[in-house]
């Protein structure tokens, strides 16, 4: 508001409801903004979550193949996967050189 005009009442009234509008909408701009940060934090989680679950089904479903199998049968079945978790390591360490 400049000195020099003097401004009508509806003037008045209109720069008031403007300056609680932009404070409204800067509220709700900040709170927009959490939102999304939480958000994306929970997705986060989520997809860790995911992750976590899919390793334990993954080792459930393979405590229950192992649940029918003698002893001589479960032991072959673990020097297999210990095998195949070194041979898929050394062919993460190769592919870093491809």
């Amino acid at each position: 508001m400049s000195k020099g005009r003097k401004f009508t009442a509806a003037e008045k009234h209109f720069y008031e409801k403007e300056l609680t509008l932009r404070q409204e909408m800067r509220k709700t701009e900040e709170w927009a903004e959490q939102i999304i940060n939480v958000n994306n934090q929970l997705a986060k989680e989520n997809k860790q979550l995911k992750k976590d679950f899919d390793e334990l089904k993954e080792k459930y479903d393979k405590l229950l193949k192992y649940k029918d199998m003698t002893n001589y049968e479960i032991e072959t079945a673990l020097k297999t996967d210990q095998m195949l978790s070194g041979f898929g390591a050394i062919t993460n360490n190769l592919s870093k050189y491809f």
